[in-house]
C-alpha cells in the first residue's frame, strides 16, 4: 500500500511539471515577435520591425538607415548612410527598439547611448529626436557626429 502511495505521489508530481511546462509557452506565436517568457528582452522586443534598407522621403542627400536584425555580430548594427553608395555611413549597436524608442549604443558598444524616437504606421518609419552621438564612421571610431539629418520619415525599399 506504501508504494501505491508514492507511486500516485510520483505521478501527480510528473503531472504537475508537465503542466507548468506547457502553460510556460514557447515563445513563437507566428506573429514575428520574440514572445519567449524566458528571454529577459522578449515581448518589448521590436527590433525585427526595423529589419531592412529605409530610405528618407525626399532626402537631398539620399539618407538611409539599414538594419539586417539577424542579430549575429555585425548584423546587431543599425546603420546611418548618406548617398545612394554610401559615401558617409555611421553605425552603432542597436540594444533596444519597443516599438516607439530606439537605443543604440550599450555595454558592447563603448559610446554613450543614443536614444531616439522611431514609430512605424502605415508602412513610414518616422525618426525624432536625433541629435549629436558618438557613433563609429567607415573611418573613426567614436566620432561625434550631428545625427539630426535623419530625423524625418523613411520608406522601405
Amino acid at each position: 500500500m506504501k508504494n501505491v502511495l508514492k507511486a500516485f505521489g510520483v505521478i501527480a508530481l510528473v503531472a504537475i511539471i508537465g503542466f507548468s511546462m506547457a502553460a510556460c509557452g514557447g515563445g513563437d506565436d507566428g506573429s514575428g515577435e520574440n514572445n519567449n517568457n524566458n528571454n529577459p528582452s522578449g515581448g518589448g522586443d521590436k527590433r525585427a520591425e526595423l529589419v531592412g534598407k529605409w530610405v528618407k522621403d525626399g532626402g537631398l542627400n539620399q539618407e538611409s538607415i539599414d538594419y539586417d536584425g539577424t542579430g549575429k555580430n555585425s548584423s546587431e548594427l543599425l546603420y546611418f548612410r548618406v548617398g545612394t553608395a554610401g559615401v558617409a555611413q555611421y553605425y552603432a549597436y542597436l540594444a533596444s527598439y519597443d516599438g516607439t524608442t530606439v537605443k543604440v549604443g550599450s555595454d558592447k558598444d563603448p559610446f554613450s547611448p543614443i536614444i531616439f524616437t522611431a514609430t512605424i504606421t502605415g508602412g513610414k518609419l518616422t525618426l525624432s529626436g536625433l541629435t549629436t552621438g558618438s557613433v563609429t564612421s567607415s573611418s573613426n571610431k567614436g566620432d561625434s557626429v550631428n545625427l539630426s539629418v535623419f530625423n524625418g520619415t523613411y520608406t522601405k525599399q
